[in-house]
């Protein structure tokens, strides 16, 4: 009799893990991808699923000049102490890349090799870091260039959003997303997922319309 009430009982033990790991799968779909990338977390620029605002009060001017393509922001507040990116539209099916250009004081970006006349759009992303001991650390050099990454599928499950990507190039480093929402628009950092199906917490009130992603290679 105390052998069957032993045995039942490690049973019982047995289906409540089962039970509680589906349940935990169930009511927190991203959990498993921040466990995933939590030891890389140390070696980031940012925090993990950290979000940069689009930044509408600037206007934005871009002509060619010396083998390259000039991006002047008339915003002093935006350019001085900052961290800025913008996301570059292109005209043809070539798609987006997007720039790290850091702080400016003149407010003017070189970005070698492009030209004006490939450009459809900018938008502009800010971070104002928390500076350590008076000193604006910039986690990339100025025009540093992010190639884009093929979205093949994506969905918006509210409080999360899942996203299918191209293969990744084997040099890839760091991953950011753009979220184009009926709301505006919004960088995230998404780190360095394990694999191209992936998925990433987001705002419940963020409708979603699509998602690019821009990759860092080294």
């Amino acid at each position: 009799m105390k052998k069957t009430i032993y045995l039942f009982a490690i049973s019982f033990a047995l289906v409540f893990a089962a039970c509680s790991n589906t349940e935990q799968d169930i009511t927190s779909p991203f959990a498993s991808q921040i466990e995933k990338t939590a030891g890389d977390v140390q070696s980031y620029p940012y925090k993990l699923y950290q979000t940069f605002p689009e930044l509408k009060s600037a206007s934005v001017t871009w002509h060619n000049e010396k083998g390259g393509l000039v991006i002047n922001i008339d915003d002093r507040s935006a350019r001085m102490n900052t961290h800025l990116f913008a996301t570059l539209d292109f005209v043809d099916v070539k798609g987006a890349v997007m720039a790290f250009l850091g702080s400016s004081e003149k407010g003017s970006y070189f970005i070698s090799g492009l030209d004006e006349k490939e450009i459809k759009g900018i938008k502009l992303y800010n971070y104002v870091p928390t500076f350590s001991a008076g000193i604006n650390v910039q986690p990339y050099s100025q025009s540093q260039l992010f190639n884009g990454l093929g979205v093949r599928g994506w969905s918006d499950g509210g409080s999360y959003a899942k996203v299918n990507s191209q293969q990744f190039p084997l040099n890839m480093d760091q991953l950011y997303g753009q979220l184009i929402a009926s709301e505006g628009t919004q960088l995230i950092f998404l780190g360095k997922p394990q694999s191209e199906g992936f998925d990433f917490p987001k705002s419940e009130k963020l409708n979603l319309k699509d998602i690019k992603l821009f990759t860092l290679q080294r």
